[in-house]
């Protein structure tokens, strides 16, 4: 009866342990749930107020590029979250294929081209036209414009940004992204790369 009786202690000690992991999963979960609704909401507020500001008026160039860009603005956080989902439950699928390093990032500057005429920001870009790299051009893409996105929004009108595309004496290309803006506070420095 006792070793029986241990037997079961055992199961039950098993068993919370699993509900106590199982717990700690699903708080996790929530918190992540949390913080993709805040970042969603935070994120989509500008765009779309963009977009519905612009309606209300008689529709010109200027402003119907402000409600494509504002479109873009959104397709492209879409777009993102949707990579961070498929990475967390089955991992990023990379198309790598060559590529042009300065048409990716003329292809960031074409999408961000409102925010740069709206904040008058001069663009400096010294790239090797004949510089090609392989690896997934769409995702780099969406870097680059994430990049430029940041950059525009926090340096002060007429600035400039500087932009680099360089082939390294090991083969690897260098990239670099220089504003003049407030820049990150160095307690966040550490974290810049985790998700959100």
């Amino acid at each position: 009866l006792n070793a029986e009786i241990e037997q079961q202690n055992v199961k039950i000690g098993a068993q919370h342990d699993e509900i106590k992991e199982a717990h700690v999963a699903l708080t996790r979960l929530d918190r992540w749930k949390d913080e993709l609704t805040g970042m969603i909401v935070h994120d989509l507020k500008n765009p779309l107020n963009t977009i519905l500001g612009l309606a209300k008026f008689e529709p010109n160039i200027s402003r119907l590029q402000a409600i494509e860009q504002a479109g873009l603005q959104m397709q492209r956080l879409t777009l993102n979250l949707l990579d961070v989902q498929k990475h967390e439950h089955v991992g990023l699928n990379l198309n790598q294929q060559w590529a042009n390093a300065a048409q990716i990032i003329q292809l960031a500057l074409e999408q961000t081209r409102y925010m740069i005429r709206q904040k008058d920001i001069q663009i400096e870009l010294e790239a090797d036209e004949d510089l090609c790299i392989y690896g997934d051009a769409e995702l780099l893409g969406r870097v680059w414009i994430n990049l430029l996105t940041n950059a525009l929004k926090f340096s002060p009108v007429g600035e400039r940004i500087i932009i680099s595309a360089t082939l390294e004496s090991d083969g690897s290309a260098r990239f670099t992204l220089t504003d003049f803006g407030t820049g990150i506070p160095e307690e966040q420095l550490q974290i810049i790369f985790d998700r959100f």
